[in-house]
């Protein structure tokens, strides 16, 4: 059988199979986070506390929860999206973390999710190893230390990949580490079987999806072989629009890498009402409209930010600044306001022109002045011209 026959029976067999996962009388739960902001959140603002109680060496704890985790998703009670989402708490660097994730392991020497957890911070730690450089300002140190992180992992997920029949979530760390020292051909290896594993999983076909990127020297044939399948597939409608999220993200991505700034634009606007759970498309296009020079844009992403994080001093800094050059005054003194309250340095300044001006707010140079100074204290040096003025006005 030929590549080709291989690969169009691969796909027929997926179809079948999702077609009886999931026909037309399937009850089985939307996969993913896509339009589930409030499970996203709870799980973002809870995994701190697990990585506190790994420092505090709370293994037993850590074994019944994460565990557990990975034993209701091969039950089909939990999906590969929430199992990842609560790891996701062990993909930081520091080796601070090592020596409790070992332990961990250790105590628990037939855990995945010991051994899950320790290989996403080797992975971790093997780009803080390396850096955030081009290849050619990294230095051969810096890639031997990425190196042996990266063998570490490899180790550590082989023996975790022996301990369940669904370990869906290596598989992200898999196509990563294809992506990274392999290329197109070891990807779509992977990625098919993790797509034998389970074909509803989402975090594999992301990680796909993004392997395929241009930038990274992508299968861009295989990528649309995948893409087709999801449009002409039984998959349930929320997995399809995560998928169709997840290649927005990653075609803005790639046009803005390309310099087409509208069309990156556009394609993150059309991204952000896929999935109104994540907040990636807004981050985007904030930078991308400051970049135009399109303060009602910045605006507008500005405030789908804030619909996230309504505590977000540097949000309502950027919404003051469009505000300011769209001339609406009142509404850009209160934002100011509101982003120097939460302690935003570009507030505090933004708010002290105001002052100095008096624009929406009567003209106040001494409170300019105040505000300025603290600015300044912070390390906003280049404000230094504006404190002298209001000095040499209040006659100090």
């Amino acid at each position: 059988m030929n590549r080709q026959a291989r690969r169009s029976l691969l796909i027929l067999n997926m179809v079948v199979a999702l077609a009886l996962l999931c026909g037309s009388g399937s009850a089985f739960a939307a996969p993913t986070y896509c339009n589930d902001r409030d499970g996203l959140t709870q799980v973002v603002n809870e995994r701190k506390a697990w990585t506190e109680k790994l420092t505090a060496r709370k293994f037993a704890e850590l074994e019944n929860f994460f565990g557990g985790l990975q034993r209701a998703y091969e039950a089909g009670v939990k999906t590969d999206a929430e199992v990842a989402a609560w790891f996701a708490a062990f993909n930081q660097p520091g080796s601070r973390l090592t020596p409790h994730l070992e332990e961990w392991v250790a105590k628990y020497p037939d855990s995945y999710a010991a051994k899950l957890a320790l290989a996403r911070h080797l992975f971790a730690l093997a780009w803080e190893n390396r850096g955030d450089k081009l290849a050619a300002r990294t230095s051969g140190t810096q890639f031997a230390a990425m190196q042996r992180e990266l063998e570490r992992m490899i180790d550590v997920l082989n023996k975790a990949d022996q301990q369940t029949r669904k370990p869906i979530v290596s598989y992200v760390l898999r196509v990563d580490l294809a992506k990274t020292l392999v290329g197109p051909k070891a990807v779509l290896e992977e990625f098919e079987k993790a797509e034998r594993i389970d074909p509803l999983n989402s975090v594999v076909k992301t990680a796909f999806i993004y392997a395929s990127a241009p930038k990274w020297g992508g299968d861009s044939e295989a990528l649309e072989r995948f893409l087709r399948t999801v449009a002409g597939s039984s998959l349930p409608a929320d997995l399809k629009t995560f998928v169709e999220y997840q290649h927005e993200m990653m075609e803005g991505d790639a046009a803005w890498v390309a310099g087409k700034r509208e069309v990156a634009i556009a394609t993150f606007e059309r991204a952000a009402r896929l999935c109104t759970a994540y907040v990636a498309p807004y981050e985007e296009l904030l930078r991308l409209y400051k970049d135009a020079d399109n303060a009602q844009g910045v605006i507008s992403a500005a405030e789908g930010y804030l619909s996230f994080f309504p505590n977000s001093g540097w949000a309502y800094a950027k919404l003051g600044s469009a505000q300011a050059r769209m001339k609406r005054d009142a509404d850009s003194f209160r934002s100011y306001e509101r982003a120097a309250q939460l302690g935003d340095r570009t507030g505090a300044e933004g708010l002290a022109w105001h002052y100095a001006r008096g624009e929406a707010v009567k003209r106040d140079p001494a409170k300019a002045l105040e505000l300025y100074t603290q600015v300044y204290d912070r390390g906003g040096t280049h404000v230094k011209v504006q404190i002298d003025r209001l000095r040499q006005e209040l006659g100090k």
